[in-house]
């Protein structure tokens, strides 16, 4: 609840730390142009409900992200809904989201070669 009392979600603060790890990672020249990493591409993998921060991620940064992998994440908001005891799930909500989109909005804004999901 310690989000909420920021006046934040906890997926937007966890989208946050992500996308200044994905921002280090493709600016930082001293990471970017070294032999090791020549050719290298920045991939996320994420499961459970944690794969949301990983595609709110993938919508804000665009194309610097090559491939997100999301496994046992459910079909959308209203199969959690539907769960007798979804557990974490306060910690994955953005409160009035749905008026605007749901997951499977979210992965088609990626883009289907970007993300590759693994059913739960």
């Amino acid at each position: 609840y310690l989000a909420y009392l920021l006046g934040e979600s906890m997926v937007g603060l966890q989208t946050r730390d992500l996308l200044a790890v994905v921002k280090l990672l493709s600016e930082d020249s001293g990471f970017k142009n070294t032999k090791a990493t020549e050719g290298l591409s920045i991939s996320i993998s994420a499961s459970n409900l944690s794969a949301l921060v990983a595609l709110h991620a993938g919508v804000i940064a665009g194309g610097v992200i090559a491939q997100i992998t999301l496994a046992e994440l459910p079909a959308s908001w209203t199969d959690v809904v539907g769960m007798n005891a979804p557990a974490g799930v306060l910690n994955s909500a953005v409160h009035g989201v749905l008026h605007h989109y749901d997951w499977p909005d979210l992965i088609d804004l990626v883009g289907d070669k970007t993300v590759q999901v693994d059913p739960l």
